[in-house]
């Protein structure tokens, strides 16, 4: 049996509620998971590291950030996973601590979860084997956790093993220098300079890629950079991923297919469209975006839509009965002075507090690049650019440069490299639709649902109540107050997504619906007397449409409905799909739609194919 090792490690959390930095101190613990750890591994201990909302920065005017792989930080980060199986599941976790983080041992009873981000499969063979490095952003209710995988600094035996396979295929001669490499070189920029050498990576193309999401006025500073960070690509790489945002393939191909025909207001079913896709059915194929770029145009910033809007709602506070100090030293207020960071590190020496907002004003960030690039004749070494900027706003504030440490994570600036102007503003989604716990529950129940159980947001609403309670208690991730949620969730959605409208006789849908209804009594429109329709429609069923045209059976049942009358049984197909027709003497249709946990059987078909009551 093969096992794998890797590093993970916890970088920084971005975007925190303001909520949560107010109202007197609060402490979290992020913490990131595996899952299925004792199924998957022989050893997966969590890496976790507890802050105060006292600790939060905010170097950008309302955005709040909190490093969380300093020195010092936690014993329990990084920490490294012994695995056996190649792909595996991870989750970061965010917990507030219900008591003061002195009080006395915490129990699970002390913490309770303030944010989950959705599961994220990763292929840690292919990072040891290959890559060597995957940088990720899990987004959850409390911010974007920067996660990156790396492998296993003290895994002598497996570099060794690595190394000696690479050069039998590249170099047989390099051979000789294999301990000496071994031994005095690190595996990961040992394997980068290989990469570049034998052009196995292309870091231009990688790069600019990057660039036409969060900067493409600036494509042309990727030589520069390159040239400054020869040999150290990799690190390049992870700090831009960690200060900008996730690269496009590591994006739920749904999510984003989603977000670029709505920024272009495309369909699937669009002949152009289709045609794209058909040649191309991969959503990880890199030619299907390329040909969609260049035949609509740019894709759509992923910060915008791939992560959970933040959320957060203070809660009732604990007392201990009998406080007792900690055994750690981390919390010791001599050594926080002591050890308190400069403004040469990136960071103030008294953390800055929040300004004081109005109520319910936390606001979805969304952090597009725009760098002004100006390079110097400093070090390769210093730390990556940190160009956490926002999309064009009227307000403008540049970011102050800082002298940085090698591997710096978003807090430290470049003196002699890059700097980079920052700006916030919102996106454009509505405060209200930010902040409400309903909305981001159901943006996530719905991500989960497409990457875990291949179940789109439409196909939701071809069941009735019963079928969503059975999928969500599937997923086995929300609490009861959120399952409780969620449920209602649904129902306002479902009952928002039916729309009516009574034709008028001038209408030319009105002519083309009692024609229709002409041909299906087979009689002459001349012997048919229409006194009124009423066009019933689900929004949510007509994005599926695609998906169910070859339910040829099915209309049938619909059109006896509509001769007969069946206003209030017609609505219900409407609301929830031919799956409520079971109990009707009309007959079921032939065919069956099978979706995930559940069987369903839609009928409605879009808002010209449904049959009018005439």
């Amino acid at each position: 049996m093969s096992n794998w090792k890797v590093q993970v490690t916890l970088h920084n959390i971005v975007n925190i509620p303001s909520a949560a930095c107010t109202g007197g101190e609060k402490a979290f613990v992020v913490e990131l998971h595996l899952q299925n750890a004792l199924a998957h591994s022989l050893r997966a201990p969590t890496a976790s590291v507890m802050f105060t909302s006292s600790e939060v920065t905010e170097n950008t005017p309302g955005l709040f950030e909190k490093r969380l792989d300093g020195e010092g930080q936690s014993d329990a980060n990084p920490q490294v996973w012994t695995c056996t199986a190649p792909l595996l599941e991870i989750t970061a976790t965010v917990k507030e601590l219900l008591v003061p983080p002195t009080s006395r041992r915490i129990t699970e009873s002390d913490l309770r979860v303030v944010g989950t981000s959705a599961p994220f499969s990763v292929s840690v063979k292919e990072i040891t084997e290959e890559t060597k490095l995957k940088t990720i952003v899990l987004g959850c209710e409390m911010g974007q956790i920067g996660v990156s995988l790396s492998v296993d600094p003290s895994d002598k035996d497996g570099y060794r093993r690595r190394l000696r396979d690479f050069l039998t295929r590249h170099n047989p001669k390099g051979l000789r220098l294999l301990e000496s490499v071994v031994e005095s070189v690190p595996e990961l920029d040992t394997f980068t300079k290989l990469f570049r050498k034998y052009k196995i990576k292309n870091y231009e193309e990688r790069l600019a890629n990057f660039f036409k999401v969060y900067g493409p006025e600036h494509v042309g500073q990727i030589q520069p950079l390159l040239q400054q960070w020869e040999g150290r690509e990799e690190e390049l790489m992870r700090n831009m991923i960690l200060d900008n945002g996730p690269e496009l393939c590591d994006v739920d191909p749904r999510a984003r297919l989603d977000a670029f025909l709505g920024a272009h207001q495309l369909a699937r079913s669009d002949p152009r469209v289709k045609a794209i896709l058909e040649r191309y059915p991969s959503g990880k194929d890199s030619s299907r975006w390329e040909r969609l770029v260049s035949q609509f145009g740019p894709e759509p910033d992923p910060r915008t839509y791939a992560f959970t809007p933040v959320y957060y709602e203070a809660a009732t506070r604990k007392t201990a009965s009998s406080p007792t100090p900690r055994s750690s030293t981390r919390n010791d207020p001599t050594r926080v002075e002591e050890e308190a960071p400069t403004p040469s590190d990136g960071y103030s020496p008294n953390p800055v507090k929040p300004a004081a907002r109005g109520p319910l004003e936390d606001k979805l960030l969304s952090l597009a690049f725009t760098p002004k690039i100006d390079f110097g004749s400093g070090d390769k070494k210093e730390a990556p650019p940190k160009p956490w900027a926002r999309p064009p706003s009227s307000r403008q504030e540049e970011a102050s440069a800082y002298p940085s440490k090698p591997l710096a994570s978003v807090f430290d600036e470049n003196k002699f490299g890059p700097s980079f102007s920052r700006e916030v503003v919102p996106v454009t989604r509505d405060v209200e639709d930010t902040i409400r716990s309903p909305d981001g529950l159901w943006r996530k129940m719905c991500k989960v649902l497409q990457s875990k159980r291949g179940v789109e947001p439409w196909q939701l609403f071809y069941g009735n109540k019963e079928y969503f309670i059975d999928l969500l208690d599937s997923l086995d991730l929300f609490v009861k107050d959120e399952r409780k949620t969620l449920i209602g969730e649904w129902q306002r959605r479902a009952l928002e997504a039916v729309a009516e409208e009574p034709l008028h006789t001038g209408s030319s849908y009105f002519y083309s619906a009692s024609h229709e209804a002409a041909l299906i009594l087979r009689v002459k429109p001349i012997s048919l007397q229409v006194l009124g329709i009423t066009n019933v429609r689900n929004k949510e069923h007509i994005l599926g449409f695609n998906a169910i045209t070859a339910e040829q059976g099915a209309s049938a049942c619909v059109e006896r409905l509509a001769l007969v009358g069946e206003e209030a049984a017609l609505r219900k197909v409407v609301q929830e799909g031919a799956g409520s027709m079971v109990r009707w003497s009309v007959g079921r249709p032939p065919l069956r739609y099978r979706l995930p946990q559940g069987t369903l059987s839609p009928l409605e078909r879009g808002p010209h194919h449904l049959r009018p009551a005439v």
